[in-house]
């Protein structure tokens, strides 16, 4: 008798699956990441059992039909999964195949990029000499459970489905059954948020339908910056708008050979980054200077810090290239605000959820501060998180300036703003210290 590997999974329809995912990657990259997760999971099926004849794989999906399921995966054995709670569906698939003479069942689902042939052949090998194995999740569920004989207990409908206690209390039941679990590696599943930053730069977040972060870099006059900053900013699902106040060089034709796509707008850094914000279609904004390094895998970063409880925004630390022996200072103090006033400034490559920005009203329609007025309204809105890794921004201001008449202009912006200074009088000192 040969033993049954099914594999439980849904149709990838848009608003349906991955629900959890939308507010970071909208409904068509949720349902495509899905997709591609259960394509993963059937492939890792078919290949074990090519090697191993003595299984045969059954597809159990939810919405949807056969015909469309084959049609996105291919031939196979589809059936659609039974009502009811996930235990009570995934014991009906088991105990079916049982019933139907399998040797073994042996379920397992698509939340998990982790499952490879090897391992599920490792979870198959172990079930012909074990009551029962699982396949231990980091979130605190199982991602496989596999034997020989189902049991009502292990698929309760007090059991806690979707909780971080799923294992825990499978194995009290388990126990209290007289069985002895074999356990398998446990993996890492993408349910939530924060579980994005760990694949956002891998294969399964590339050529999603429609972007994730969308880049913005305000220029004027910054043909020869700007290409660094364009690859800096490339990853997968990332889009980069190049958002131009007119500049007389060939800053637009630079963004375009880059790879990046152009925006004009009337001038003002604000204003201009407001206009990019208005044409991106990724659910999260990154305002980058032009004259900024993105670090690799930023990503990541990104997705960790706003996925955070409480996240309104985010930021990352400072870096300063160039030779001023000041350099170290000055980021020591701007990363010290940054954490401590959560007040993170522009040149720190700023990012938010799309829909937070437009609550905040965007960036003010003022000629200086515009990053500290956003922020301030941000603040407002929940916590202003600090990523943990540095951008490189350009020393030039310090070397062109010196320390001392850089970091006293700063102050005098950030005094005359809490004394109620208006933005044009700000941008008349501003313009006035700097001659």
């Amino acid at each position: 008798m040969k033993g049954r590997l099914i594999v439980f999974t849904r149709f990838p329809e848009p608003g349906r699956c991955k629900t959890r995912l939308i507010p970071f990657l909208g409904e068509k990259n949720a349902a495509g990441l899905h997709r591609r997760m259960s394509a993963l999971a059937i492939g890792a099926a078919r290949d074990f059992c090519r090697k191993d004849p003595d299984w045969e794989i059954e597809i159990r999906f939810s919405g949807g039909d056969a015909e469309k399921m084959a049609g996105l995966y291919g031939p196979g054995l589809f059936r659609p999964q039974s009502s009811g709670s996930l235990g009570r569906r995934m014991r009906e698939a088991m105990d079916r195949a049982l019933s139907k003479g399998a040797s073994r069942a042996v379920l397992f689902g698509c939340d998990c990029p982790g499952v490879s042939a090897d391992l599920l052949a490792r979870a198959c090998g172990l079930v012909k000499k074990n009551d029962l194995v699982l396949g231990p999740a980091l979130d605190g569920g199982y991602w496989l459970i596999g034997t020989g004989r189902t049991q009502e207990a292990l698929f309760s409908a007090d059991m806690p489905w979707g909780s971080d206690r799923v294992l825990e209390k499978t194995l009290a039941a388990a126990r209290s059954l007289g069985l002895s679990p074999a356990l398998l590696p446990p993996l890492a599943d993408v349910d939530l948020p924060s579980d994005l930053a760990r694949i956002f730069h891998s294969p399964l977040m590339a050529d999603l339908p429609e972007p994730v972060i969308s880049v913005i870099i305000p220029t004027l006059n910054e043909e020869k910056r700007l290409p660094a900053a364009i690859k800096s900013a490339r990853a997968p699902s990332t889009e980069i708008i190049v958002a131009d106040g007119g500049s007389a060089d060939a800053t637009l034709d630079a963004a375009r050979n880059a790879g990046a796509f152009g925006v004009l707008s009337p001038r003002g850094r604000g204003t201009q980054q407001n206009a990019g914000a208005a044409r991106a279609r990724g659910r999260i904004l990154l305002f980058l200077h032009a004259d900024t390094r993105l670090p690799e895998r930023f990503g990541a970063d990104v997705i960790d810090m706003l996925s955070r409880p409480g996240a309104s925004a985010g930021a990352f630390r400072l870096g300063i290239s160039g030779s001023h022996p000041a350099r170290g200072m000055v980021a020591f103090f701007a990363n010290l605000r940054s954490a401590w006033l959560q007040l993170p400034y522009g040149d720190q490559a700023l990012f938010v959820l799309k829909d937070v920005f437009e609550k905040a009203g965007g960036f003010p329609d003022a000629p200086i501060m515009e990053d500290y007025e956003l922020v301030l309204k941000l603040k407002k809105m929940g916590r202003v998180r600090l990523a943990s890794r540095a951008v490189s921004t350009s020393g030039r201001r310090w070397d062109e300036l010196g320390f001392f008449k850089t970091l006293l202009i700063n102050q005098a912006m950030i005094m005359g703003r809490r004394l109620k200074v208006g933005p044009k009088t700000l941008e008349k000192w501003y313009r006035y210290f700097k001659s």
